[in-house]
C-alpha cells in the first residue's frame, strides 16, 4: 500500500473504533500507520506475513502489558496510538494482494506490477467507505484465526481494503481493551490466539 492508502485505512479504522469510544490519539495513530514506509528501521522489516508476524505478535503483547493509566497520560497515549498504528500498517500489508502473494520488488517487472496494483488500490480507497464492522459482535479470537483463509478466497481491491480495516480494527480494539482491563501477563495466550 502507498502511504496515502495507509492513511485512508487508518481513518476508516478510526471510524470503526469511534463507535466504541476508544481513547486513541487520531493524529498519532494515522502517523503510526504511515511511518513504516518512511523510517529506515521499519522499512528494513519485511512487510510480509511469514517474516514479520512474530514482530507484530511481540509488539502487540508488549502493548497489552501496559497499565490502564497509560491511556490517561496524553504523551503516553500518543505513543501507544502510534505503536498501534505501526502494528496496523503491517497487518494491512499482510491483507493486500501484492504482499499476500509475495510480490517482491526484486525486478523491474515485479516492481511495476506491485506499484500498479497499489496505485489502483489507492484509487479505490479514495472513493469512500468500504468497511462495515460492528466490533462488539465479533468473536475476535475465532475471527482472526480464520481471517487470512477467508481473505484469500477473493482477489480484488475492495477485498484488500475491507480486510485491512477489519484486521486493523480488531487488533486495535483488542490492544486498547486489554490495556483498559489492565490485563495480567497471562493474557499472552488470548492475544496470540486472536492474532494467529
Amino acid at each position: 500500500m502507498f502511504m496515502t492508502t495507509h492513511k485512508i485505512v487508518a481513518q476508516q479504522t478510526l471510524a470503526q473504533l469511534s463507535r466504541s469510544n476508544y481513547p486513541l490519539d487520531k493524529r498519532c495513530f494515522i502517523w503510526g500507520n504511515m511511518i513504516p514506509d518512511i523510517a529506515p528501521n521499519l522499512i528494513a522489516k519485511p512487510h510480509y506475513l511469514n517474516e514479520s508476524l512474530n514482530y507484530i505478535v511481540k509488539s502487540t503483547l508488549s502493548l497489552c502489558c501496559l497499565p490502564a493509566s497509560i491511556l490517561d497520560i496524553p504523551m503516553k497515549r500518543r505513543y501507544v496510538s502510534a505503536q498501534i498504528g505501526i502494528i496496523c500498517h503491517f497487518l494491512s500489508d499482510f491483507f493486500t494482494l501484492p504482499h499476500s502473494q509475495r510480490l517482491k520488488l526484486d525486478s523491474i517487472s515485479a516492481t511495476s506490477k506491485h506499484l500498479k496494483y497499489e496505485t489502483l488500490l489507492q484509487h479505490k480507497a479514495s472513493q469512500g467507505s468500504f468497511s462495515q464492522l460492528n466490533l462488539s459482535e465479533e468473536n475476535i479470537s475465532s475471527f482472526v484465526m480464520q481471517l487470512q483463509a477467508q481473505y484469500q478466497l477473493r482477489e480484488d481491491y475492495m477485498n484488500d481494503l475491507r480486510y485491512s480495516v477489519k484486521i486493523s480494527s480488531i487488533i486495535s480494539a483488542l490492544i486498547v481493551q486489554t490495556i483498559q482491563e489492565n490485563a495480567p501477563l497471562n493474557s499472552y495466550e488470548k492475544v496470540e490466539a486472536a492474532i494467529l
